[in-house]
């Protein structure tokens, strides 16, 4: 889905539940699997807060160049490849700090997801 390490995930699932956003249930018959579900707080909060940001970015898509559109999303595949060498050497160096800005951008992401899926609580 993300390709994100486990330890930001679970960050960003923590700050999530923390904030009554979602819940997790244990699948039973598992281990450690859970399912997450927006509670209605959380679906407010992301059809308020969070949708509104990729709408915008569909709508400037549909008005751009498909050609121009490709060739921005392979430079951007090749900032988002040096980003994260760069996001795992700032995360060595500087462990138990806050979580970084691209955290909330993959908190941003899993809303818009988890609204997409039309999860009920």
């Amino acid at each position: 889905m993300l390709f994100l390490p486990r330890q930001t995930v679970n960050s960003i699932m923590s700050n999530l539940v923390k904030k009554r956003l979602v819940v997790l249930e244990h699948v039973q018959g598992t281990r450690n699997q859970k399912v997450i579900r927006l509670t209605e707080d959380g679906r407010d909060y992301g059809e308020n807060k969070v949708r509104w940001i990729f709408r915008a970015e569909k709508k400037a898509l549909e008005q751009t160049d498909p050609k121009q559109v490709q060739s921005c999303i392979e430079m951007i595949e090749k900032y988002i490849s040096h980003l994260k060498k760069s996001f795992v050497k700032f995360s060595v160096s500087y462990k138990r700090r806050r979580i970084p800005v691209s955290a909330k951008i993959m908190e941003f992401i899993l809303m818009d997801q988890l609204i997409s899926q039309q999860v009920r609580f």
